[in-house]
Order: C-alpha cells, then sequence, then structure tokens
C-alpha cells in the first residue's frame, strides 16, 4: 500500500475527498495489478512459449504505471476531425476503457481501421502492445499506430446537452524503470544479437519521450 501511495500521489489535501479519494484510487490500481496485469502477462507468456514474463516484468519491483481519464472535446463547427493525433504507447501494455466508441482507429498495412465499443460487452478493455514489447520481442510483437478521429453524422445532435461526452480511462503499464530488457527467451523470437547493449526499461522510455520531443 505505501507504494501505491507513493505512485498515486494523491494527498488528503489536495482533492475534494481527502483520504477517502486516496484510498479509492490505491484500491483500484491494487485491483488493476491483480486482475488485469498479471493475468494478461501470463496470457503473454503462453503466446511466447518461453520466458515467464511476469517474473522479468517485475524483477525489481512493481511496474511504473500511469492512470489517465480522458474527455474529448470536439470543435463544434467540424463533422469529423482528428481528437488525438497519430502515435504510439511508449510502455508495455496500454488497458483502454471507453463509454462509448470515440472514433479510435488503429492502422494496419496503410489502412485505417475502426475499433469500436462492442456493442455486447459495453464495459470490454481494449489491451494495445506498446513499444517496450515491441522492443523487448525483438520486433515479432508491432507496437501499432493509432489515433481518435471524430465524424459526426448529425451534428446539431452532438452539440445538444444531451449529448453524452466521449470518455476514456486509459491505463499505461510498463516494468519497473530499473528494469533491465534482457532478451526473452522464446523459440518464436528471432535469436539475440550480440553485441547489442542491454538497456532499462527506464531508458527505453525516456528515449522514445526524446526522439518524440525534437
Amino acid at each position: 500500500k505505501q507504494w501505491y501511495q507513493r505512485r498515486v500521489a494523491i494527498t488528503a489535501g489536495g482533492y475534494d475527498g481527502g483520504d477517502d479519494l486516496r484510498d479509492a484510487c490505491i484500491a483500484l490500481c491494487q485491483g488493476l495489478d491483480d486482475k488485469v496485469i498479471r493475468p494478461c502477462l501470463n496470457i503473454a507468456t503462453k503466446a511466447l512459449a518461453g520466458s515467464d514474463l511476469e517474473t522479468c516484468w517485475f524483477n525489481e519491483g512493481l511496474g511504473a504505471n500511469t492512470l489517465r481519464l480522458a474527455r474529448y472535446v470536439p470543435r463544434q463547427e467540424n463533422t469529423q476531425e482528428i481528437l488525438y493525433g497519430e502515435h504510439t504507447d511508449y510502455d508495455g501494455f496500454t488497458y483502454l476503457w471507453r463509454n462509448k466508441s470515440n472514433g479510435l482507429q488503429a492502422l494496419d498495412k496503410g489502412i485505417w481501421y475502426n475499433v469500436p465499443v462492442p456493442p455486447d460487452d459495453r464495459d470490454a478493455l481494449v489491451i494495445n502492445l506498446g513499444d517496450l514489447m515491441e522492443f523487448w520481442t525483438r520486433g515479432v510483437w508491432h507496437s501499432p499506430r493509432h489515433r481518435v478521429l471524430r465524424t459526426r453524422t448529425n451534428p446539431s445532435l452532438d452539440q445538444s446537452s444531451d449529448a453524452p461526452d466521449l470518455v476514456s480511462i486509459v491505463y499505461f503499464t510498463g516494468p519497473h524503470a530499473a528494469t533491465k530488457l534482457l532478451p526473452l527467451q522464446s523459440p518464436r523470437l528471432p535469436p539475440f544479437q550480440d553485441g547489442v547493449p542491454i538497456i532499462t526499461a527506464g531508458q527505453h522510455v525516456k528515449a522514445k519521450i526524446a526522439k518524440t520531443a525534437l
């Protein structure tokens, strides 16, 4: 619990709700760790048929995770616009919940595909692979480029006070910054090239951020 208190960084005096809000966020992060991240890592381990990815992930301690609430606000004068530009995620896995289909699209072989909310499972999560996992699997698993493109077929309805906001809850997850990205052992990955330096998860993410800033 002490670790989550540091990571969530919510203080009693900084938010309405004080300790209650902080404790709820801590409990949420603990639940996501136990019921979402670790099961996903176990599935990934089976897919690799090699290294225990959960052990590799938590080798240096609990992961470096960020929980973000996003509310997309379209410009009223446009019927189509990019609400979030084309990009990839930096870390390991991203878990996304949306209150409705918000225009999320993924790029595959030069074609943008819509990623709607399944009508029979409104609380389904989108699990997205990040750049760190592409690096760790030596390019076998791909970090997809994606964006949010809002198309409004009925602008007058979207501008009304009854139109629901487009809300997303995003959980970015990655190993502890000090985790060395040692070669994963798997018959489904290409051989590791001798002479390639071993870097940490934190170094990888910082390098991606620096490249983006340029």
